[in-house]
């Protein structure tokens, strides 16, 4: 075998150093795969679900209420890349319904347990 002596690389071209040819702006992003985005409307739906497994707080309720909300503005403002105001509605009726149940449960707790607690303090009167 005979053995050829190694040679370097030619010089890279001087256009491949040009700063200016990285000043390209990217294309756009197409849109998601299913064609809109529903993460916030998705998250409502879920919160307001929450929100019934755990009725005691209407944190879940009120947080399903705000995200609903946010989904249906990104809706109204830009429906081609935003969907899902059906799941926004559902999630925000029923974080709603059951942020009102724990709030109404709350102040009962407080009305009548606070005053069952008030009496035993003052001795039974």
């Amino acid at each position: 075998m005979a053995e050829t002596e190694w040679t370097p690389p030619s010089v890279p071209q001087a256009s491949w150093q040009d700063p200016s040819a990285m000043q390209n702006p990217m294309p756009p992003l197409p849109p998601p795969a299913g064609g809109v985005n529903q993460t916030l409307p998705i998250v409502s739906l879920i919160l307001g679900i929450v929100s019934l497994c755990c009725y005691i707080s209407p944190i879940t309720g009120i947080a399903a209420l705000i995200v609903g909300w946010l989904g249906l503005k990104n809706i109204k403002n830009d429906p081609a890349h935003y969907g899902g105001k059906g799941l926004a509605l559902a999630g925000m009726i029923t974080g709603g319904v059951f942020a009102f149940i724990a709030i109404a449960y709350w102040i009962v707790m407080i009305v009548f347990y606070g005053g069952m607690i008030g009496l035993s303090i003052l001795g039974g009167r």
